[in-house]
């Protein structure tokens, strides 16, 4: 949403608010974010709702995947992208290069892993839409083995991203493959193919938007776990230098 809205957005870790009172869906994918207009405010909402939090470090380095991964995403997206590396060279200095992972097969995984635990969170509420119910129903029949295949999988990815980031480096990537779809059209397939990375690997994510861009398109920057308040000061250096 903030991708599609022009605005920040940040995603924080599991355990830094509370998620008492959030409705559950994939608890084990359901994460608490928010969205504004400038990445000083961010802060500023992140200190009033978790003011116990200690910044985790510093970021020294950057990753980010091929451009031949990226082959599916809008040319505006794209050229944002590369705007972005060049930024982040500056700043950063070198990126390296993310390990290979397959985004819409990342998207599918989490997709089915959210119906399975749909069944328990939300199986029970009779006043569902009938899409929401249809992912249910499906999720009442997959098989106890490709649920494992299926969490084995994602358990990989996850460690893989951890390992690759270590504690001072970040990711960048598209926050969507493309602008925003029209009202009441059917939502485009693989628009969480890279949004669903940070929830997979339970990491904060910061979306950052272009400047100016209509419709606004965006890309997002992953971190270590505890690195939001490093995350929303390096959106704030990479916009002054865009």
């Amino acid at each position: 949403p903030a991708a599609y809205c022009g605005v920040y957005g940040l995603k924080v870790g599991s355990g830094m608010l509370s998620m008492e009172g959030v409705a559950p869906l994939a608890p084990s994918l359901d994460a608490m974010g928010f969205f504004a207009k400038t990445p000083e405010l961010l802060s500023d909402v992140l200190a009033v709702l978790s003011p116990a939090y200690e910044p985790a470090g510093n970021v020294v380095g950057w990753i980010a995947p091929e451009r031949k991964n990226l082959a599916e995403c809008d040319s505006d997206v794209l050229t944002f992208f590369d705007d972005s590396c060049a930024v982040l060279t500056d700043l950063l200095g070198q990126r390296g290069t993310l390990p290979e992972i397959n985004f819409s097969a990342l998207r599918r995984d989490a997709f089915l892993l959210t119906e399975v635990e749909a069944v328990a969170s939300l199986g029970a509420d009779r006043d569902l839409s009938p899409n929401l119910g249809k992912l249910i129903d499906y999720g009442r029949r997959v098989s106890p083995q490709k649920l494992n295949a299926t969490q084995g999988r994602l358990r990989i990815v996850k460690n893989t991203l951890r390992e690759a980031l270590n504690f001072d480096r970040v990711l960048l990537l598209p926050s969507v493959a493309a602008p925003a779809f029209e009202h009441e059209s059917q939502p485009p397939v693989g628009q969480a193919d890279f949004t669903v990375l940070a929830n997979i690997a339970d990491l904060p994510a910061i979306s950052v938007p272009k400047p100016g861009a209509f419709p606004p398109v965006a890309v997002q920057i992953i971190g270590p776990a505890g690195m939001e308040q490093a995350l929303i000061e390096l959106a704030a250096r990479f916009s002054a230098a865009l």
